[in-house]
Order: structure tokens, then C-alpha cells, then sequence
């Protein structure tokens, strides 16, 4: 498996390479760490100006160092874990690498709460979730240090993705073998819920799946705020889901299922990518 860890040297982000590393662990592969520095727009007249060598070279520094504390913790070598740092906006940064050198996951973190400037501009992490080709992995820095993935939460938002969800999950959970709830919140069509049962049966018979899972249909009027209750309450060590293909102007103003979970469930959350239409 081969990782991409965007690292901004925050706690959420120190978590993230934790859970990178785990994974490398069950996977193995290697860990690509990348830091990226940002210009600064002084005025509108006036371009962005560049950060200096001083500025480039201490953080580069200061990323190599703490890659070299964990390789030496973890008996990684030198091949298993490597990092960068480049010049450029993150998100951009982060998109870029993903798609010129064909990641398997990235690995992030993210903030608890979004705030009114991320839903305008978007966030490092929101927008990385909504134009990545791979899987993304969302980390908080409250998330577990004793990392396991023994107990899954699938959330299914939109039956029309549980085949296209369940391909990559199932790429994921072979190795894996955690036990996996799947849930979907109702809105009250029993039609819908009867679908997702049988669609997810179906699937489960033809792939002759070796991991237990067991399916829920929960009637919900805030369905965010459950997700994030039941995750907890129940133990989980990651939450599924994916995401949807709406344009990013529209989930700028109004943020996706998916986007809005990675902030306010404080558990990991793996966000797939829906099949194009």
C-alpha cells in the first residue's frame, strides 16, 4: 500500500502519521510524509510573495527530524517512510502528489469543529476528501493512541453507492477483518430500507465475505449527530461512508454527509470515492 500523510506539524496531524504507520504495519508498502508551504498575498496589487530558503530549510529540518524519531521507533527504513517539502497552497499540494504518483490512501487530519471560513474557502481536509481520487483516512487528535481497526461503522447515506462503497471497502477489510455494522438512517421509506438490506445481502453472498457484519436501518432526524453518538457509544475504531460527486461550489455553501461527519464524529473516518455517473 503506498500512503500519502499531508503533515502540518499539528496534533491531529502527528496522530494521522500514527494511524499511516499502523497501516503500513497490516499493509506494508511505504509512507510518503509531505509538507506544504504556503506563499503570502501582501496586497492585491502585489504577487505572492515566496517563503525563503531559511524558512523552507527549517521546516524541512524540523519534518526530517520527526521522521527519523519515528522510523527509529517503529524499525522503519529509510524506504518505508520518506518526506518532502514543497512550495505551494496544501490542498493543491496534497492533489497534485496524489494523482502524479497514484496513492492507495492518504491520511490526514482534520479539525473538530469547521468554521464559517472553511465552508466558504474550504479546508485543507475538506477539500482533499471531495477531489481525491484514492481513499482518505480523516484523523482527529483526540482520536485512539491504541490503534486498532477490529470494530467498523459503515454509513450508508445513498443506497444508489453501496456496490461502487463496498468494492473499495472490501479491498480494504480483507485485510483487515474488522467486524462491520452497517447502517442506514432512514428518512421513513420503508422501500429504501428494504433496498439496502437486499442489496447488501446480495452482495455479501456473491463475495463470500469473511468478516461478520450485521446491517441496521435507524429512523433519524439528525443524522450527523447520531453517527457521531453511535460511534462512540459503540466502540467503533472507524466509521465508512462515501462520498458524493456534487460540484464543489454547491458543497462549499452546503457541505456533504460525508464532509460534515469528519468534523463532528471524533472517530476516524474512511471516506470513499462515489463512481463517476
Amino acid at each position: 500500500m503506498k500512503i500519502l500523510v499531508p503533515f502540518d506539524f499539528s496534533k491531529s496531524a502527528e496522530k494521522a502519521l500514527d494511524y499511516a504507520i499502523w497501516h503500513q504495519r497490516q499493509f506494508g508498502g511505504s509512507i510518503d510524509v509531505l509538507h506544504a508551504i504556503s506563499g503570502i498575498i501582501a496586497t492585491p496589487e502585489m504577487p505572492m510573495i515566496l517563503p525563503d530558503d531559511m524558512v523552507i530549510n527549517g521546516a524541512r529540518e524540523r519534518l526530517e527530524e520527526i521522521i527519523k524519531i519515528k522510523r527509529t521507533e517503529n524499525k522503519l527504513s529509510d524506504e518505508a517512510m520518506q518526506c518532502q517539502v514543497l512550495v505551494g497552497t496544501p490542498a493543491s499540494s496534497i492533489l497534485l502528489k496524489e494523482k502524479s504518483e497514484n496513492y492507495d490512501l492518504i491520511i490526514m487530519g482534520t479539525h473538530d469543529k469547521e468554521s464559517l471560513f472553511d465552508r466558504i474557502l474550504g479546508s485543507v481536509s475538506n477539500t482533499v476528501v471531495k477531489l481525491s481520487n484514492c481513499p482518505v483516512l480523516a484523523v482527529h487528535s483526540t482520536s485512539k493512541a491504541d490503534i486498532r481497526m477490529e470494530k467498523v461503522l459503515f454509513v450508508i447515506d445513498d443506497v444508489t453507492h453501496i456496490n461502487t462503497a463496498l468494492d473499495h471497502f472490501l479491498e480494504y477489510n480483507n485485510k483487515v477483518k474488522a467486524k462491520t455494522d452497517f447502517v442506514h438512517f432512514s428518512k421513513g421509506d420503508d422501500n429504501i430500507d428494504q433496498q439496502a438490506e437486499e442489496i447488501l445481502k446480495k452482495y455479501y453472498t456473491i463475495n463470500d465475505l469473511s468478516f461478520a457484519f450485521e446491517l441496521k436501518n435507524i429512523f433519524s432526524k439528525d443524522p450527523i449527530a447520531d453517527i457521531s453518538q453511535l460511534a462512540v457509544e459503540g466502540g467503533y475504531d472507524m466509521i465508512a461512508m462515501v462520498r458524493d460527486n456534487e460540484g464543489l461550489f454547491f458543497n462549499y455553501f452546503r457541505p456533504s454527509f460525508s464532509i460534515k461527519a469528519i468534523h463532528h464524529t471524533l472517530v476516524p473516518a474512511l471516506i470513499f470515492k462515489a463512481k463517476e455517473s
